[in-house]
């Protein structure tokens, strides 16, 4: 028999739920299970029921449109695929083309659980400049053997990213292969250079078995060695509280002694709210970054001017992001 499985995170997505069902339906699915819950949480009953309706030894498949319609995160991908590879059955996903039943599709999966392993948050180790150049795109000019800020690399899901300096906003993005092959570019530059062309930075190397990750940033005027090494304290593919937040507000709650430009309590003056970006544990504001726990705790911070600025609170289940800055109240809304 062909079953069928369709998730969307909300009760707002009525239409992307009924496209999927549709899709399955097309497929030859001759049972469709459907629910409304986010892929995090620790109970969808119907993906059960599916699982639970899969018959032993009966070659029965699970179609789902797409996987992370099934998951959130490889490795639960892979827990859930065992089980029904345990009855004899098979998943298909149809966007990749995916199906385990044949040799390649089981290869394909296969080659996505070996690329799970490396997920994780690397902590920048060192940056190290190992070629001369006669000035930077900044005029500055630095020798052989200077060590620059990196921000930690981020892999999830085959994907990775990092940040050129902890508090920068040079995104550069790019793929882990199968075994730990690393391949990034810039992508974006900070919006103080927006008028930039995007020059052709590219960073490339490999993950060890021991964390600890080597590679070479090749920019335009010269090049650095890279090294990061996995942080066990945060955990990999924690995406359960993954978006932008909007920010709602930020009030001022206490007054500052001696403090320029101090604003009355219960206003914000001219500061301009931010929006809160969180991906995999990673939190980051434009001058802000830290993490955020597997219960939603929210730890950031910034030392501009040489004085330490500090940003604690929670992320709630509802996509509230509520939290405290020295004198300000701040909101923000997933």
């Amino acid at each position: 028999m062909i079953i069928g499985y369709a998730r969307t995170s909300t009760f707002e997505q009525t239409n992307g739920l009924e496209a999927q069902i549709a899709e399955l339906k097309s497929a030859g699915c001759n049972k469709i299970f459907s629910e409304q819950v986010s892929a995090q949480s620790a109970e969808r009953p119907q993906l059960e029921k599916a699982l639970d309706y899969i018959r032993e030894d009966d070659a029965d498949v699970l179609v789902v449109t797409k996987l992370d319609r099934f998951a959130r995160s490889l490795e639960t991908a892979i827990g859930l695929e065992k089980r029904i590879q345990a009855k004899g059955a098979s998943l298909k996903i149809l966007s990749m083309g995916i199906d385990t039943a044949t040799p390649t599709g089981r290869l394909m999966f296969n080659v996505l659980g070996s690329v799970a392993q490396f997920d994780g948050t690397y902590a920048w180790v060192s940056a190290t400049k190992v070629n001369e150049t006669v000035r930077d795109f900044n005029n500055r000019e630095h020798p052989c053997g200077y060590i620059r800020n990196m921000g930690p690399l981020i892999i999830a899901n085959g994907q990775a990213q990092y940040y050129r300096a902890p508090l920068d906003q040079s995104l550069n993005e790019g793929t882990v292969g199968s075994q730990g092959e690393l391949s990034m570019r810039l992508v974006a530059t900070p919006a103080r250079n927006a008028s930039w062309n995007l020059p052709e930075y590219i960073t490339t190397g490999r993950i060890e078995g021991n964390g600890t990750v080597h590679a070479r940033r090749m920019d335009t005027h010269c090049s650095y060695d890279l090294i990061w090494q996995k942080n066990p304290s945060v955990p990999a593919g924690n995406t359960q509280f993954d978006g932008t937040y909007a920010a709602v507000s930020m009030t001022q709650v206490n007054e500052v002694n001696g403090g320029s430009g101090t604003n009355p309590i219960g206003q914000c003056g001219n500061r301009k709210p931010s929006s809160l970006i969180v991906t995999n544990g990673q939190a980051r504001l434009p001058v802000f970054e830290g993490t955020v726990g597997s219960r939603g705790e929210l730890a950031m911070r910034a030392a501009p001017s040489g004085y330490e600025r500090i940003i604690k609170g929670t992320i709630d289940s509802n996509g509230t992001a509520r939290a405290r800055e020295s004198t300000y109240d701040r909101v923000w809304q997933r």
